[in-house]
């Protein structure tokens, strides 16, 4: 019942951000300084793909008890991206002119959201503790891609949604299957 509200939220919030694109976008040029986008520079970069699989490997890494829940972490990954490469190509949506970085490909959804979102039921399950932290992280590194340009609102939010969803899906099938007690690593 909790994810029916998470996601019943989240795709009223995709929906709502469609029409709050271009004033997220005046927002963010308001408030652009050399100080900040230089850090979100920085930030954006933690959310990339291969940052993420290799951060949540690491933390998986560094718990024998977890190490075996690995695999499903990756194929959590894959799935994500796929599926966001599935999703650019069929919706071909360029980015916004704002760009304050060099960016390439289309624009929705953001592959950094669904990155920093499709761990995050697996973290909050085997890591509890760290779920805040990843959260926290998560906002910021969509914030980062807000603020430097590029992605529009609605980029972020569904890329938010579809990474939960994909998050929640595969440890859902993992769990029905017992998939970890077959894995080994």
């Amino acid at each position: 019942m909790k994810n029916i509200t998470i996601y019943t939220i989240g795709i009223v919030l995709a929906a709502a951000s469609f029409l709050l694109d271009k004033a997220a976008l005046n927002f963010f040029k308001l408030i652009n300084n050399d100080f900040v986008t230089a850090l979100m520079s920085v930030v954006t970069v933690l959310g990339s793909s291969l940052a993420v699989v290799i951060l949540t490997t690491l933390i998986f890494m560094f718990s024998k008890k977890n190490r075996k829940y690995l695999p499903v972490l990756w194929i959590t990954l894959i799935i994500g991206y796929l599926l966001t490469s599935l999703l650019k190509t069929l919706t071909a949506r360029e980015r916004p002119e704002s760009l304050l970085i060099e960016e390439t490909g289309f624009s929705f959804p953001s592959g950094h959201s669904v990155a920093v979102f499709a761990p995050f039921i697996i973290i909050k399950k085997h890591f509890p503790k760290l779920k805040l932290y990843w959260i926290i992280l998560a906002a910021i590194v969509l914030f980062s891609r807000l603020y430097l340009g590029a992605h529009y609102l609605s980029d972020v939010i569904a890329g938010a949604l579809i990474g939960y969803l994909v998050g929640d899906l595969v440890i859902m099938a993992s769990d029905k299957l017992k998939i970890s007690k077959f894995l080994k690593f």
